[in-house]
């Protein structure tokens, strides 16, 4: 399964995943996007930043995008 979700990703092939909570959704995107090369540029919308993300071309959006700025100049903590 595993050099399947692979070959996939490096093919630019769009991939649903869906669960209720507490399935693995985030866990298995962590994992899959080892796949994705460092050179792509990555959009994330998440309500609440989980994603681990280590591409260096990731560009957060919605809430979670000023919690990711954040991390990125070293703040801590809610700013409202």
């Amino acid at each position: 399964m595993a050099m399947l979700m692979e070959a996939c990703i490096k093919a630019r092939l769009n991939i649903v995943i869906s669960g209720g909570t507490g399935c693995g959704k985030t866990t298995l995107l962590n994992t899959l996007s080892a796949f994705i090369p460092n050179d792509e540029r990555l959009i994330t919308i998440e309500d609440a930043a989980e994603l681990q993300l280590q591409q260096e071309h990731n560009r957060p959006l919605g809430d979670a995008a000023a919690e990711h700025r954040r991390k990125r100049r070293g703040e801590h903590g809610a700013t409202w």
